[in-house]
């Protein structure tokens, strides 16, 4: 059972302040495979996207919290919120998340890209409080997953610290979009 609310994005209050400039560089992020915003609690990071994602429809949100570091769970939350982002587009995947019919993250998330083959449109997953993750299985299995992702999907995660990611081969081929 998934919880709605950790995959729903915020709805966009009346009263924050829009940050045209990062919203600006932002409207770039289709071309790069990782979007990744660091700051201290209470900066904004996830007001900055909500705003951002305000006019996409091809976007899939999900809000972690400690529970998160299970690999079950969170392999559940990832896949919900890609079949979100397509409607369902991820069916085979979705099955094997709900009846843990994996090996590993790993796997599951190589199905998930031959699946994603066949969408074309671009493609956000947002991934907001990334710092919340401390399992170092699941930090491996998103190096993997930033190093296979289909080239229309973008990554947007969200942390009040540089996450263990692997990021630096993405900044050397400018694949990463920092703010923060």
């Amino acid at each position: 059972m998934l919880i709605p609310s950790k995959l729903s994005r915020p709805v966009r209050l009346d009263h924050t302040v829009v940050r045209e400039r990062l919203l600006a560089k932002l409207s770039g992020a289709n071309n790069f495979r990782l979007a990744l915003i660091t700051s201290p609690a209470g900066y904004g990071k996830t007001t900055l996207i909500s705003q951002w994602a305000a006019g996409k429809n091809d976007i899939g949100w999900y809000s972690l919290d400690e529970g998160d570091n299970q690999q079950e769970r969170f392999a559940s939350y990832l896949i919900a919120a890609v079949q979100q982002a397509t409607n369902g587009h991820c069916a085979i995947c979705e099955t094997m998340a709900q009846k843990r019919q994996y090996a590993s993250l790993t796997s599951l998330f190589a199905q998930l890209f031959i699946e994603l083959a066949e969408w074309h449109s671009p493609l956000y997953l947002v991934i907001d409080d990334y710092h919340l993750i401390t399992n170092p299985v699941i930090h491996e299995s998103m190096r993997f997953f930033i190093r296979h992702q289909p080239e229309n999907l973008t990554l947007v995660v969200l942390s009040r610290n540089l996450p263990q990611l692997g990021i630096a081969n993405l900044r050397v081929r400018d694949q990463l979009l920092e703010i923060g």
